[in-house]
């Protein structure tokens, strides 16, 4: 991103805390960002499918200016952040949608 200070993250991690190492270590490496990471944190045995997941992102939004969901399968490019708001000011519409499907 450009503006990482600009970003927010709701995380929704679905996850085996004992068998997933990585993921463990990852979480401990968010709180260093304070409140611009929020996240929802399951055990991989209550997951309850990717629409369940999305809707307990959305519940982390906070009235952001932006909204952006993505997948774990996703990548970023750099200066995604700047990308996408200059498509979101060409678009002719008062709250124009951007969408993708990978």
């Amino acid at each position: 991103a450009h503006r990482p200070d600009l970003v927010a993250v709701g995380l929704v991690s679905q996850i085996d805390p004992l068998g997933d190492e990585g993921c463990v270590a990852l979480h401990g490496a968010l709180r260093e960002h304070g409140n611009r990471v929020r996240e929802v944190r399951l055990h991989f045995s209550e997951a309850r499918g990717p629409c369940y997941a999305r809707y307990l992102a959305q519940r982390l939004h906070s009235g952001e200016r932006y909204y952006l969901q993505i997948d774990s399968h996703m990548r970023f490019s750099e200066g995604w952040d700047s990308f996408l708001v200059s498509e979101l000011k060409a678009c002719p519409s008062q709250r124009p949608v951007l969408t993708s499907y990978p």
